[in-house]
């Protein structure tokens, strides 16, 4: 694990010395997992390098279904929009408790109790706007548009008792 971390962050600093423009957009990745032997991990790599990933991402928008069925994940997500804040989801299992829920302008993700590690993660409704609008016609350069104007916000943050996890847009 330590060695794959060290590899990313050797890549994702010579990518960055190749895009140093005062205009350039980062997207920061900051782990920190607990305990005596704990790994720090702080990567930063220039926005555009994003674009690397475009046939990864649209290949996966089209092939998710549930048995073997297409998903309309446009409509969905319009759908759980248009509902408004609530709770979509609540699993309880001995001591422990899954919840997914929408606050308006978030995705939430909780994970709480003796079974699970406490997780809580939030993701702002414009970048699943981005991603889940119009996956026919999936604009990624869109997607880097609206990740460029979240400079400063937080885009995925995960707590839990071992580890913090952060991806935000620098």
């Amino acid at each position: 694990m330590k060695k794959i971390m060290v590899m990313i962050s050797l890549a994702a600093m010579a990518l960055s010395a190749v895009a140093q423009d005062k205009n350039t957009r980062f997207i920061r990745l900051e782990v920190h997992e607990g305990g005596e032997d704990g790994t720090h991990v702080n990567m930063t790599l220039p926005l555009n390098t994003l674009n690397a990933f475009e046939p990864a991402v649209r290949q996966a928008l089209t092939e998710i279904s549930v048995n073997g069925q297409g998903l309309n994940l446009a409509e969905i997500w319009q759908a759980v929009k248009d509902s408004g804040p609530m709770d979509y989801v609540e699993v309880q299992e001995h001591d422990s408790t899954i919840k997914i829920s929408t606050t308006g302008t978030h995705v939430v993700v909780r994970a709480e109790g003796e079974m699970a590690d406490n997780i809580h993660v939030s993701i702002p409704f414009e970048l699943c706007d981005a991603i889940f609008r119009d996956v026919e016609s999936f604009d990624f350069q869109n997607l880097i548009a609206v990740l460029e104007n979240m400079a400063g916000e937080d885009l995925v943050n995960i707590d839990t008792d071992n580890e913090r996890i952060r991806i935000w847009i620098e």
